[in-house]
């Protein structure tokens, strides 16, 4: 089954509650929260009081992206406030399956996220510790970029290591959801095509539409 996620980089923060809600009746299963750090990708987004006070508005499931140099830091934050994911990089040096017990000990789905241009490989040593991996479709770092195609050779690769549900982040309009389907990745995150367009649910429904 397709699962829609919504990224919350693209919301009207000005009036989040108002997006949240109709974000939900669009039928977005789940919302995305990229958090950047300013040095692993130049740019600063949002800490940990954002997922807590969304939480209040937001019935369904919520997965945050550690985009950070330093996730052993960064991650007991985001525990405290317990959303139902969280992910972070196999680019950056960190004792991966420490991290992903402290996570499962506290009922928190632990995922590893991979950039365009690294090579599966990397994923190999760690890959048995993780529950999920994200496949970036565009460089990270900031919205609206163009989907990277070539990412999708990845899937094969990654599921004869551990057949794991993938996801994929970058990109995701109506035509790239349906290359990543076709790729065998049910898990869709979007941001501007969805969060931004004027009828939201058709744009959801988009993404779950059949293949061509």
């Amino acid at each position: 089954m397709i699962k829609v996620g919504a990224s919350i980089l693209s919301a009207d923060l000005l009036h989040l509650q108002d997006e949240l809600t109709d974000l939900e009746k669009a039928g977005v299963d789940f919302l995305h929260y990229d958090v950047m750090d300013g040095h692993f990708v130049p740019n600063l987004t949002f800490g940990p009081n954002l997922v807590k006070t969304v939480k209040q508005a937001w019935s369904r499931q919520i997965d945050v992206h550690l985009m950070v140099d330093n996730p052993q830091q960064v991650v007991p934050w985001f525990v405290e406030v317990k959303p139902f994911r969280i992910s972070w990089h196999i680019e950056v040096k960190v004792n991966h399956q420490e991290l992903c017990q402290k996570l499962k000990k506290e009922g928190i789905i632990p995922g590893i996220a991979i950039n365009p241009p690294t090579d599966c490989e990397q994923l190999k040593p760690f890959i048995q510790y993780f529950d999920y991996v994200l496949i970036m479709s565009v460089n990270p770092g900031f919205g609206g970029q163009k989907f990277i195609s070539s990412v999708l050779e990845k899937v094969a690769k990654i599921k004869k290591m551990k057949d794991l549900p993938l996801y994929i982040d970058g990109g995701i309009n109506q035509s790239s959801a349906v290359l990543a389907r076709q790729a065998g990745i049910e898990n869709l995150i979007s941001g501007s095509y969805l969060v931004k367009a004027g009828n939201r649910k058709k744009a959801c429904q988009s993404l779950r539409g059949p293949l061509k």
